[in-house]
């Protein structure tokens, strides 16, 4: 009984050993796992072909919309109103030399004549001196024969005759004036223009000196505008040319500045209405005492012509040519990268390259790429974004159309 039970405790340890003997050679018949190289070709992007260009810059921001010359109409005489134009109505328009009202001239009529009527009676009397001074000078050649002078000019009555011809002239400036008062009783427009406001009523009686009523000149406004001290330095060879001037028919008016680094500010919120096409005039010599920007001034010439028109106080958005730059980048504003572009180099590889800004509005910007040779005419930049990127990395490019700045809003689009 003793023997069997340790031929079964025998038994069951070989029979564990071989378990385990046969584990492992059925372990070792089973093959590792392949040990293959790991590649990766890069995240997609979309890329953009750039090429260097010359670029014209422009100044775009907001301004309102001034007259050039506003003139209040005041009486030069006084008197009674005795017609009035249909003209001279607020919001009418008018041209030059238009009658616009007359005063009752009666009074100015009779200061005329009397007038008249003194300077012939001076004339007269000065003909009958003349003709005085004949007959002395005769009768003093007869009684002195040897040519003698009088010693005396009153002889030949030369202070008389210098008095009345002294006389005459003050005659003929009286004259003068009653003739000027007398125009004056009539009212005639001193340039093409709109009324702005008017008292003149038929029947009323105004005052010399009295001011009735507000003409505006239609020739051209004068659009005011902002400018930042780098907007100066764009802008100063831009006086005299053409310049776009864009009503603004909805939104609120943005009061920054729409160039320079942050070009384009508020244009979102804006609707642009009638366009018209003004002269860049010049730039004014003191600054806002509130925002101490520089301002400048585009004319507008016939603001009031034909259906549309621009108001005295409107809102408007102006583009003004600037600087021009040679041989740069013109790429969308997204591309950049805090101070750097990501160029694709030898077809996949990123390269993070440092920039200097020129010049910049919300959809383009103008840059020159640092660390990229003057001889190169042409680079790939990355547009999209990468969550995890260091250079070298690779990438697979996915290029888009040929950029055009000029769907962006280039200046004169």
């Amino acid at each position: 009984m003793k023997f069997k039970k340790t031929i079964n405790i025998i038994f069951s340890i070989f029979f564990l050993i071989g378990g385990v003997f046969a584990a492992r050679y059925i372990l070792s018949l089973k093959s590792g796992p392949s040990e293959k190289a790991i590649f990766s070709a890069g995240p997609l992007v979309e890329a953009i072909n750039v090429t260097r260009r010359d670029f014209q810059s422009y100044i775009e921001t907001t301004g309102v919309v001034k007259e050039h010359e506003r003139l209040s109409v005041i009486s030069e005489a006084g008197g009674r109103i005795i017609w009035k134009s249909p003209l001279m109505e607020a919001g009418r328009a008018f041209k030059k030399g238009a009658l616009l009202f007359r005063l009752e001239d009666t009074d100015y009529l009779a200061e005329v004549a009397q007038a008249k009527a003194q300077l012939e009676g001076a004339r007269l009397k000065l003909s009958q001196l003349e003709a005085s001074q004949k007959v002395a000078k005769e009768e003093w050649a007869r009684l002195h024969p040897d040519g003698q002078m009088p010693d005396n000019p009153l002889v030949f009555l030369i202070p008389q005759i210098k008095s009345q011809k002294a006389l005459i002239e003050a005659k003929k400036a009286l004259l003068q004036k009653a003739y000027k008062d007398l125009s004056r009783t009539r009212y005639y427009a001193p340039f093409d223009g709109i009324v702005l406001n008017e008292t003149v009523d038929v029947g009323r009686y105004v005052r010399k000196g009295e001011v009735i009523g507000e003409l505006l000149s239609s020739e051209k406004v004068e659009v005011i505008f902002s400018l930042s001290s780098y907007e100066l330095g764009l802008i100063r060879g831009s006086i005299g040319k053409k310049s776009q001037v864009y009503k603004i028919i909805e939104g609120n008016m943005a009061q920054s500045s729409g160039t320079g680094f942050e070009s384009g500010a508020g244009k979102d919120s804006v609707k642009d209405g009638d366009k018209w096409i003004g002269v860049f005039d010049r730039i004014l010599a003191s600054v806002d005492k509130k925002t101490r920007m520089a301002k400048g001034i585009i004319e507008v010439y016939k603001p009031f012509s034909g259906e549309k028109a621009l108001r005295i106080g409107d809102f408007v958005r102006v583009k003004i040519p600037a600087k021009t730059f040679h041989g740069v980048f013109i790429v969308p504003s997204y591309a950049l990268k805090n101070g750097h572009v990501w160029v694709v180099r030898d077809g996949n590889l990123l390269h993070i390259a440092p920039i200097t800004l020129l010049w910049r509005n919300k959809d383009l910007s103008c840059i020159d790429i640092n660390d990229i040779s003057p001889q190169i005419d042409k680079v790939s930049i990355v547009i999209s974004n990468i969550g995890a990127y260091t250079d070298g990395m690779r990438l697979r490019p996915l290029y888009r159309e040929p950029f055009s700045s000029a769907s962006k809003g280039e200046m004169g689009k």
